[in-house]
């Protein structure tokens, strides 16, 4: 046999990468079919399934700040509507005769 100057690089290609078993839980689906009268049937049943592909994806890490709070943004000016013609100021002129 052959020994390598390097045994450690060797332990750790042959040694299996620990991962957790996949969790099994029931997820509700609902289900629509059309029963014996013709109407139509939406039904819960729950079916088992393996979480291993439906883990969220971690969340993104915070980046440090640099102790300056960004900027807030510009207050928008207000814009004043008019309210209809000048023949028509309020709802009793409406109703005047003419």
């Amino acid at each position: 046999p052959v020994l390598s100057s390097q045994p450690n690089e060797v332990a750790n290609k042959d040694k299996p990468i620990h991962r957790p078993p996949p969790q099994k839980r029931q997820k509700a689906v609902s289900t629509t079919r059309i029963n014996e009268q013709g109407y139509m049937v939406t039904e819960t049943t729950y079916e088992d399934v393996e979480d291993d592909d439906d883990l969220p994806p971690p969340p993104p890490q915070a980046k440090p700040s640099s102790g300056k709070l960004p900027a807030p943004p510009p207050k928008k000016k207000r814009v004043v509507k008019a309210s209809g013609s000048a023949k028509q100021s309020n709802l009793m002129d409406f109703f005047e005769k003419k």
